[in-house]
């Protein structure tokens, strides 16, 4: 009898740019090393650097009832990026809260009221700024006495999706791009795979723009131009409708969408520019990475990676390398459980979950005592015998699975007579009603 694949996986940590393994950490001094100085108390906050329960160079915060009494750290929150934080921290009294932002803006990030125990508090965050805000610890706006023996943040890893530009590397021509307000001394040219922004003084505004039609609004964004100056600047009016002035060489910069359109257009008097190249890649943190994982043998397009642990599953979208796997949405990406990959019997449609060699299913019985199992009864095949189906989610129902299993043979007894072989699509176990797909870790005799 054929068994059931399941691959443990286990998700690797941060990046950048394209999968890796280990983002940098972003808080300087984050374990409170003695002597610190990246950390500065205000308005009537105390912090100091000492021991509590065992653990050595912790700090000690008191902070008084002031909104504004609390210790800080400058940070350069980038716009779009997703963020990892993690904190650990005992409370003695009152009520601890991190702000992740500038002091404008404050968004409690993460705050507890539980007292006299060290807990690590995690989570995610979206920078909202481009240039310098702070990370505050603090009460929230009360007395407040805790302990903190570490705190990270880290970029959330990513990688890039499908180029959105269309010609953004100018191969033969300007084709897909729209230009407005030449003239004898405006003109946007072709120039050896490149693009030739030239424009004086005079008006009207040189503009240089693609629609793109696939950008999602609301969905962030790696944007990058090449440009070579030989006189004045540019500027980019990118898909988040902000004014950046571009510098010699490569930009590369995050931006939410907000618009379908990125415009190029002057931002002096007076350019002689060369624009290389331009690329809009979607920033996407719905993967999974693992070290070893040789999914370009074992991982297809449709195959569904779930985490027994808190029912989260995913469609595999994408296999993009050996070890990462895109999926249809970013829920696994964050957590550090380990996963099954439904690759099952190395089928090579790689979308069954049960297939069944010289056996035909006449009737089942449900296990009253273990309501995630059930029995099912093979007959007329080369051995009559009797196999264990295990793990079913909660929400999929042992009746629900065998009607599934009957219409399928009802289905091949219709189509052949010598058939000895059953085969049912992954899909066909989804309860529509939760969303959720029968998990199967073995298919056992028994």
């Amino acid at each position: 009898m054929a068994k059931y694949l399941g691959i443990p996986l286990q998700v690797a940590s941060g990046t950048t740019v394209t999968p890796t393994y280990g983002s940098p950490e972003l808080v300087v001094d984050g374990d409170f090393p003695t002597g610190t100085t990246a950390w500065q108390a205000e308005n009537g906050a105390t912090f100091a650097v000492g021991t509590h329960e065992g653990r050595s160079n912790v700090a000690d915060i008191n902070v008084n009832s002031s909104g504004l009494s609390r210790v800080k750290q400058p940070f350069d929150f980038v716009n779009g990026v997703k963020y990892q934080i993690t904190v650990e921290v005992y409370l003695v009294s009152g009520t601890f809260r991190v702000d992740a932002v500038d002091e404008d803006a404050p968004n409690d990030f993460v705050f507890t009221t539980t007292t006299g125990s060290w807990q690590t508090l995690t989570g995610t965050f979206t920078g909202e700024r481009t240039n310098t805000g702070n990370i505050f610890l603090r009460g929230q706006s009360a007395a407040a006495q805790f302990y903190v023996d570490s705190i990270s943040i880290k970029e959330v890893p990513y990688v890039l999706g499908k180029e959105q530009i269309t010609n953004g590397e100018f191969a033969t021509d300007l084709s897909s791009w729209d230009v407005s307000g030449t003239d004898a001394t405006h003109t946007v040219t072709y120039s050896n795979g490149s693009a030739r922004y030239q424009s004086d003084s005079v008006t009207p505004q040189l503009n240089f723009d693609q629609t793109i039609s696939n950008v999602e609004v609301g969905k962030t964004y790696q944007l990058s131009i090449d440009v070579t100056y030989t006189t004045g600047s540019l500027k980019v009016s990118s898909i988040d409708s902000n004014q950046t002035v571009l510098s010699n060489g490569l930009n590369v910069f995050s931006v939410v969408a907000n618009s379908k359109t990125i415009r190029i257009l002057r931002a002096a008097s007076v350019v002689d520019a060369l624009i290389n190249s331009v690329s809009v890649k979607e920033v996407q943190y719905n993967y999974l990475q693992v070290a070893g994982g040789d999914f370009l043998k074992q991982c297809k397009v449709g195959d569904v990676v779930f985490n027994s642990t808190d029912d989260n599953e995913a469609v595999v979208l994408q296999v993009l390398d050996n070890n990462t796997l895109l999926l249809s949405n970013d829920v696994l990406s964050d957590a550090g459980d380990a996963f099954s990959i439904f690759a099952p019997n190395g089928d090579t449609r790689g979308n069954q979950i049960l297939r069944i060699d010289n056996y035909i299913i006449s009737e089942y019985d449900e296990a009253t005592s273990a309501p995630n199992q059930s029995s099912f009864w093979f007959a007329a095949g080369i051995e009559a015998d009797k196999v264990t189906l295990t793990q079913l989610n909660d929400a999929v129902n042992t009746y629900f699975v065998a009607d599934v299993i009957e219409r399928f043979v009802q289905r091949l007894n219709a189509q052949s007579a010598t058939a000895s072989r059953l085969d049912i699509p992954l899909n066909e176990f989804r309860d529509h009603k939760y969303n959720q797909v029968l998990t199967t870790t073995a298919i056992t005799l028994s």
